[in-house]
């Protein structure tokens, strides 16, 4: 029982061990990795938007921090960025996340994010879709055509244009 104060892990790689607690998943095809809690982080990460082809995409200067929480493997980053000017930028958009997405068997570290992105020059903003893949430490957003998703996001992205993002992912 700590009465009073901060309970402080005083060595790397170590933790809160939940092995002992009975009653895991029990689902079909459940693998325990871990049960042991050894990370907690809060902060910001400055934000920016990188085209995949060529061009520039410059930020607001006013909102380009995005916040975090890592809990354990489990980060989770949200914000709003907004862009201040473009230069015929083209290809998907990349977001930077705070740390790489994990990698595992058969893609199973592939998130996606919840976004909603307006003001863009062209299009239907119900059509930006995004993900990301495992062992890469970028966000990435594209646009819907149909039936397929294209690189070509950043081809409509304009001065103002707003992009509010949640995404929850495992980190490596």
């Amino acid at each position: 029982t700590v009465e009073d104060g901060d309970l402080v892990i005083g060595t790397a790689g170590h933790g809160i061990d939940f092995s002992a607690q009975t009653g895991t998943s029990g689902a079909t095809g459940v693998a325990v990795g871990s049960e042991l809690l050894d990370h907690y982080e809060r902060g910001t990460i400055t934000g920016s938007f990188t085209p995949s082809g060529s061009g520039s995409i410059a930020m607001n200067g006013s909102f380009t921090t995005l916040g975090y929480v890592k809990i354990g493997d489990l980060v989770t980053v949200t914000g709003l960025l907004i862009v201040g000017s473009v230069s015929s930028p083209v290809g998907r958009v990349s977001i930077p996340l705070p740390f790489a997405a994990i990698d595992l068997l058969h893609r199973a570290g592939d998130a996606s994010a919840a976004i909603l992105v307006t003001g863009i020059s062209a299009g239907n903003i119900a059509d930006m879709i995004s993900s990301v893949n495992e062992a890469n430490s970028n966000l990435e957003i594209f646009l819907g055509d149909s039936t397929q998703i294209q690189s070509d996001s950043a081809n409509v992205f304009i001065s103002g244009t707003q992009v509010y993002l949640s995404c929850s992912y495992l980190a490596a």
